[in-house]
């Protein structure tokens, strides 16, 4: 029935060819104004579909810069706590210096990819492999050197 148009009037269903509804102007007129009806319906509900989707998206952006924020000062509370505001400072901006211990280092940047030891009868000292070239050496604890 692709050639016949489903109506209905007054309650009553019943089919209209498309070849009358082509012929009598004012029925073509309606048909073709639903047509464009219809079809700026699907096109609000799409656009409404995608608001709801970037609502969404912005709201979860929201949540995981408020979870990052979160995570960011409780960090922050917690190198303050174990090292002092001024070490503390420094280490949640990855610097690193000349006598700060291995604990320090590694809060600061974080776990090497490699770590080269040497034990003697008087030191232990560690060559701590970072990614792009960057080494530091440690011995007995602390900090003696470092390559950038």
């Amino acid at each position: 029935m692709n050639d016949h148009l489903k109506v209905r009037i007054n309650n009553q269903i019943g089919y209209v060819s498309q070849a009358f509804v082509d012929k009598t102007p004012p029925l073509k007129e309606y048909f073709d104004q639903y047509k464009a009806y219809k079809s700026e319906q699907q096109r609000l509900s799409r656009v409404r579909e995608e608001e709801i989707r970037d609502s969404t998206y912005q709201e979860n952006l929201k949540l995981q810069d408020a979870k990052l924020k979160a995570t960011r000062e409780a960090r922050k509370s917690e190198m303050i706590k174990k090292y002092g505001p001024t070490n503390g400072d420094k280490i949640l901006r990855g610097v690193i210096w000349i006598g700060m211990t291995e604990a320090m280092l590694l809060d600061s940047w974080g776990s090497p990819d490699e770590i080269n030891r040497t034990v003697t009868a008087n030191l232990v000292s560690k060559q701590y492999v970072y990614p792009n070239y960057q080494y530091v050496y440690v011995e007995n604890g602390k900090v003696t050197a470092f390559q950038d």
